[in-house]
């Protein structure tokens, strides 16, 4: 079934939302700890919360949060996200000729020859900014505290600046171990401009080059000498695994490529040659791991209290947060764990208009949060409650839904709507998303921390729909109950439309399968009708339901031999 196009007027026929009661929001058991309670901040309790990023996005154990940290610090624009991405490997930092790109910290693991640490990339520091500037300041600072080594950053083509300078006399107040980077010195012509950068006053001083790799292992080999004591072996690299020779009396490897077709089906499919034991085979192959972690992804218009309420449910300042919009630029995965579910919280950048974005920076962070949302398991869309659901919020939510995703609406900022034009907000927006009436819908407020926790069991229990898998007999006896109450209506010349059987062919979203005679005759209304009955009987809340219908000929339907012909 093809996804629904959001819609360009809001349906007249919407139930009436409920009316808001006044009970606070419940607040949730604490987990076992062994540590000391401490403040609670919306909910969760600060000692549950893991907001350190992985590698690869996955929480972290106490052994590697252990690990030592190297901070790459320095004034906008000199290079220090190139130099994240050449130590992390890949280009999960975002990377521009443009001051001021990176404002949030991003942490990374890596192994260095057969040594283990991490290292985090921070906004360009300032310590006379204000504004937005002071606010990533702030974030830097948090950086610096953190880390064991503090790596400064400068460019060496321009040379040393009075800002250079300032950011050098910070450092070295922390008492930690400083070293500089020189960045920019790609070739030997110049290694020359790298010298004026002992005029900082450090004795550890390295031209490098971050896009090129050039003297990063130098530089790397002295980090590791201020961190001897503290160096974890590296983990071995994963082998490859070897494909193993199909033998003769294996099947054709065609059953995950037929769960993709089904999968990738719209509602105008006709006839399909697809084996069912086949696609029973491969069932629970593409079921999702129940132990990895959920992974949310905050999404939105710029503006709308994204990066509040990440830092809201982890109890810190995680991510930047301020009144001007699009602060966010990088996707920030955020590790932790609530109710003994682990999550990996993706604080994305704000999507706007194509036609209002006109830098390269706003189209590449616009590109990499519809990225996140095809990576995510359950995508968050936030909305401003007090301006109501608009045009982009349908979109997005119509771009979730062709996604395959589970939704969970948020309606944020409930705060700054007066008591009294709550209930219309609410209205006003569950009609305007009317079509993704499937979706949970949230009223949350990042400001007062009101409900932020019902976002986690809204998303968990979204999570278990859009992984749910429903036993093949048990949903053909509701299959027959369903034919039974609404029969399909009559094909192409008042020929009998005969339903045979359903399956389930996969989750991650709920794919069924219907055998039909006259799969082209089984029109839109009546495949709505069975997706609604599936969510009637078996909920499936909050995650998107396909329902696709194959052909199957009987030899009553094929056609009869040709009779002799008439003489004129």
């Amino acid at each position: 079934m093809k996804a629904r196009k959001a819609p360009g007027k809001a349906s007249k026929r919407t139930t009436k939302a409920p009316k808001r009661e006044a009970a606070p929001a419940r607040e949730t058991k604490p987990l076992a700890k062994t540590s000391p309670p401490k403040r609670r901040i919306g909910g969760i309790r600060a000692d549950e919360t893991l907001a350190v990023q992985g590698s690869m996005g996955q929480p972290l154990s106490a052994e590697e949060q252990a690990l030592p940290l190297v901070a790459l610090v320095g004034r906008p624009n000199v290079g220090k996200s190139s130099l994240f991405n050449r130590l992390v490997g890949g280009r999960p930092a975002l990377v521009e000729d443009e001051p001021g790109v990176t404002r949030d910290r991003r942490y990374g693991t890596i192994n260095w020859n057969g040594a283990r640490l991490r290292v985090v990339d921070t906004g360009g520091l300032d310590p006379s900014a204000e504004g937005i500037l002071g606010a990533m300041r702030s974030q830097t600072l948090r950086a610096v505290d953190e880390a064991d080594v503090l790596l400064l950053v400068i460019d060496a083509v321009a040379g040393v600046t009075g800002l250079d300078q300032e950011v050098g006399r910070t450092l070295r107040r922390t008492g930690k171990p400083v070293l500089v980077g020189a960045n920019k010195v790609d070739t030997d012509r110049r290694d020359a401009m790298a010298s004026e950068a002992h005029a900082l006053g450090f004795p550890q001083m390295f031209p490098i080059s971050a896009a090129h790799g050039r003297g990063v292992s130098d530089l790397m080999e002295a980090v590791l000498g201020h961190l001897s004591d503290r160096i974890a072996p590296a983990l071995p690299e994963p082998k490859p695994k070897r494909r193993r020779k199909a033998a003769r009396h294996d099947p054709p490897d065609e059953a995950p490529k037929a769960v993709d077709a089904i999968a990738d089906l719209g509602s105008d499919s006709e006839d399909l040659s697809i084996d069912l034991e086949a696609l029973h085979e491969v069932q629970a192959s593409a079921d999702p791991d129940p132990r990895r972690p959920i992974r949310l992804a905050l999404v939105g218009k710029p503006n709308v209290g994204k990066s509040s309420l990440v830092n809201r449910l982890l109890g810190e300042e995680r991510v930047l947060v301020h009144d001007q919009p699009g602060t966010t630029r990088d996707p920030i995965d955020s590790p932790f764990t609530y109710g003994g579910q682990d999550f990996v919280l993706v604080d994305t950048a704000g999507l706007r208009r194509r036609k209002v974005v006109k830098t390269l920076t706003e189209a590449v962070s616009a590109k990499m949060s519809r990225d996140q949302i095809e990576r995510a398991d359950v995508v968050a869309l936030v909305v401003d409650l007090a301006a109501g659901a608009s045009d982009e919020d349908a979109k997005l939510a119509n771009f979730v839904e062709e996604a395959g995703r589970a939704l969970v609406v948020v309606l944020n900022k409930s705060d700054a709507v007066p008591r009294a034009q709550t209930d219309a907000k609410i209205k006003q927006c569950k009609e305007r998303l009317s079509f993704v009436s499937w979706a949970s819908f949230v009223v949350t407020s990042a400001m007062t921390g009101r409900a932020v926790t019902e976002i986690m069991r809204a998303s968990q229990s979204a999570f278990g729909a859009w992984s749910r898998r429903v036993p093949t007999s048990e949903l053909n006896r509701n299959f027959e109950e369903m034919i039974a109450r609404r029969p399909p209506p009559s094909g192409p010349s008042g020929r009998h439309i005969r339903l045979y059987y359903c399956t389930q062919a996969r989750v991650a979203p709920p794919v069924f399968f219907v055998s039909a005679n006259l799969a082209e005759a089984v029109g839109q209304p009546y495949r709505r009708y069975l997706a609604n009955q599936f969510r009637k009987i078996y909920g499936f809340e909050g995650s998107p339901l396909k329902v696709v219908v194959r052909g199957r000929r009987t030899p009553e339907d094929e056609p009869g031999p040709p009779g002799p012909r008439r003489k004129r």
